[in-house]
């Protein structure tokens, strides 16, 4: 069993050939596991007090290493954006997956949606709408 808790069985990655798997697409999980992997770099790559990715990494993936104009930036597969006022950023998978994490509210919201183009609809406004607006006054 791994770290995370995802079997072996629970996952697929797609082969491109010669036994190595492309490392951009044909990446399977369930919405658990993608929640898993949210949560761990909402953590800074720490699962259970154990350090599973070096924090270096998981800090330096999610800042804004690619200027793109319409988006708050791209990291290492990770895009970055604000939602209702907090800093979020997100993984973007075919036809409508999503990881979102919105650390200000140690947040991870996870979306999968079928759709027929690649570009699924961004469910950031939902997300926005339904979650970042709905913090708790204390």
């Amino acid at each position: 069993m791994t770290p995370l808790g995802i079997s072996p069985e629970d996952w697929d990655w797609d082969e491109v050939g010669g036994g190595y798997n492309s490392g951009g697409w044909g990446f399977y999980l369930t919405p658990r596991d993608m929640a898993k992997l949210g949560y761990l770099y909402l953590n800074n790559g720490n699962w259970d007090g154990n350090q599973i990715i070096p924090e270096e990494w998981v800090l330096t993936s999610r800042q804004k290493l690619v200027d793109l104009g319409q988006h708050q930036g791209y990291g290492y597969l990770w895009w970055r954006t604000i939602l209702d006022g907090h800093p979020a950023y997100y993984a973007n998978g075919h036809g409508g997956q999503y990881i979102y994490v919105l650390p200000t509210l140690d947040l991870v919201v996870v979306v999968t949606q079928e759709t027929d183009s690649h570009n699924g609809g961004d469910p950031a406004e939902i997300i926005q709408d339904y979650f970042a607006s709905a913090t708790l006054d204390q």
